[in-house]
């Protein structure tokens, strides 16, 4: 899935490599992988937004069934470590997204009440600088 980025893109980072290998016609992608992955390719301060809707620690697993009995999809939200593990595991991915955003960006996280307040103080030190 590609949404464009236009002409001024091309212009702007003709020079630059990476950004040419990951976006050889100027347009934006959709990367499926670890996002932590997805997220040591791309360059420094080349992200506007950020949403991320990580797991939110509920203690649950979860089977999903989309449709019919067919379609299931599974995932555990429990965490080896507990919380600690947790914010380890979602500090890498912290870490990253600060490196990515543009100064002037701006990023949104979704949880819910099991994780939202450390997780806030975990954002608290690792955004700082960027007030």
């Amino acid at each position: 899935m590609e949404f464009g980025h236009g002409e001024r893109f091309l212009a702007d980072n003709e020079k630059d490599k990476k950004l040419a290998e990951l976006f050889p016609t100027s347009a934006n992608r959709l990367f499926f992988g670890d996002n932590l992955h997805v997220m040591r390719q791309l360059p420094s301060e080349s992200i506007d937004l950020i949403y991320i809707a990580p797991p939110f620690f509920s203690g649950r697993n979860y089977n999903v069934i989309f449709g019919d009995r067919n379609e299931m999809r599974s995932f555990s939200d429990i965490w080896e470590g507990g919380m600690p593990g947790y914010l380890v595991w979602l500090n890498a991915r912290l870490f990253e997204m600060k490196r990515l955003l543009k100064p002037t960006g701006s990023i949104y996280v979704h949880l819910d009440w099991h994780a939202c307040h450390y997780v806030k103080v975990e954002m608290d030190k690792i955004f700082a600088t960027m007030r």
